[in-house]
C-alpha cells in the first residue's frame, strides 16, 4: 500500500472515530506560510462546507474528502475564506498573500519543502526502437500483378 494512502486512512478513520463518541478532533495541524498548496492539483470544498467555516472545520473537511491528499491544505484567511487542498502528496505552492496553507500532522523541516517538480529529461518518452534488421521488413520492390498494370493503362 502506498504510504500517503496509509496515512489517509488512518487520519480519516481516526476523525470517524472522534465524530462517533461525539468528540472533536484536537487541532492536528500546524501554520506552513502564505499561499495556496496545490501539489497535483487543487480542490476547492466550497461544496462542501460554507465560506467562512474556519480553520478547524477545513481541516476536519479535508481529512474526510478522499479526493484530498491529507498532508497539508489550504484556508483563504484573508480571502473569500474558503477550503482548499491539494491531490497528491507532497508540497507544491502559489503564492497568494490571501491564503495560509497549514501541514497535517507532524512537520519536519522535510516536508515543509517544495516537491521537486519533473525534469526536462524526465519528461521525454523513452522509446526502444528496433534496428531495421531486426524487424520483419520486405525492402524488396514487389512486382506489380496484371490486374493492376491494367488499370493503370485505363
Amino acid at each position: 500500500m502506498n504510504p500517503s494512502r496509509a496515512i489517509q486512512l488512518n487520519r480519516t478513520s481516526d476523525l470517524q472515530k472522534l465524530k462517533s463518541e461525539g468528540e472533536s478532533p484536537q487541532a492536528q495541524y500546524t501554520w506552513l506560510k502564505h499561499g495556496v498548496s496545490r501539489y497535483g492539483g487543487e480542490k476547492w470544498l466550497q461544496d462542501t462546507i460554507a465560506h467562512g467555516s474556519g480553520v478547524q472545520t477545513c481541516y476536519e473537511t479535508v481529512l474526510g474528502d478522499p479526493d484530498c491528499a491529507k498532508d497539508f491544505f489550504t484556508y483563504a484567511t484573508r480571502g473569500d475564506q474558503n477550503c482548499g487542498c491539494n491531490k497528491a502528496y507532497g508540497l507544491e505552492s502559489r503564492p497568494d498573500d490571501n491564503a495560509d496553507i497549514y501541514c497535517i500532522g507532524a512537520c519536519s523541516e522535510e516536508s515543509q519543502e517544495e516537491s521537486p517538480e519533473p525534469q526536462d529529461e524526465d519528461l521525454e518518452p523513452q522509446l526502444e526502437l528496433e534496428s531495421p534488421e531486426s524487424q520483419d521488413v520486405d525492402l524488396e520492390p514487389q512486382e506489380e500483378s496484371p490486374e493492376s498494370q491494367e488499370e493503370e493503362s485505363s
